[in-house]
């Protein structure tokens, strides 16, 4: 994975310390479009910050585009798989999940929660963000504890 994906999660790491409980440095609502991850301006747990900064990392798979140099498949498709490693270590460490496969965590609280519609139905964002998520199914499928 290129250095421009690694820094991704560098930067998340600003607002979501890799331990739950840790101080973050910055305050998520100074995201860049943040309202966009939670639409309410009321994000407050722990699982609703895990979620904004899925959505986050999602959005930044989303926007690498095939037409630039700095395009891999290779770098995208580590990209996502750290992206789903990243969302199983912070789930293990949160009690108020009690889902047991990332697909199970992707239905019930951005898929049908309802309440990140916005950045479902954004197509300039993710279009295909069905697709890509099918392409995926065996990362989504294997249990959160077993990643």
């Amino acid at each position: 994975m290129n250095d421009t994906l690694c820094l991704k999660f560098d930067f998340l790491r600003y607002y979501l310390p890799a331990e739950l409980g840790g101080t973050a440095n910055f305050e998520f609502k100074q995201i860049t479009n943040f309202n966009k991850y939670c639409p309410s301006e009321n994000c407050n747990t722990d699982l609703e910050k895990i979620t904004i900064g899925f959505l986050w990392l999602l959005e930044q798979y989303f926007t690498i585009s095939k037409d630039t140099d700095d395009y891999n498949e290779n770098n995208t498709n580590a990209f996502f798989l750290y992206i789903i490693s990243w969302l199983s270590y912070q789930l293990k460490q949160n009690s108020e999940h009690n889902t047991t496969t990332i697909n199970d965590f992707y239905t019930k609280h951005v898929k049908n929660s309802g309440k990140y519609s916005k950045f479902i139905n954004d197509s300039s964002i993710c279009a295909n963000l069905k697709e890509i998520i099918d392409k995926q199914k065996d990362l989504f499928n294997i249990d959160i504890e077993d990643l």
